[in-house]
């Protein structure tokens, strides 16, 4: 069995899908973050700009995927991203 690389469909694929699983753990850890006490004013005004960069990214990162000329699929997609299906239709729209 071969490993798949960066310079085949698959590897590609792969190579997408690790981005936005990336972008989606660094949103998760900024809501948690969030969600436990943010603690002074300035550290949520610094958290809240840290989600909506992470949000930005993960949307970039699933537009990306989308885009890509036999990228992975939509349900992967879906999977990797955690986002609903109107937030993906939304992203599909913009692709």
């Amino acid at each position: 069995m071969t490993s798949a690389t960066p310079d085949t469909p698959e590897g590609r694929a792969d190579a997408l899908l690790a981005t936005i699983r990336r972008h989606r753990r660094s949103l998760d850890q900024g809501t948690a973050a969030m969600d436990e006490g943010a603690g002074d004013r300035h550290r949520r005004s610094l958290l809240i700009k840290d989600i909506a960069g992470s949000r930005k990214d993960l949307d970039a990162a699933v537009l990306a995927a989308m885009r890509a000329e036999g990228g992975p699929s939509d349900e992967a997609i879906g999977e990797a991203s955690g986002l609903d299906e109107a937030e993906l239709q939304a992203l599909r729209a913009q692709a």
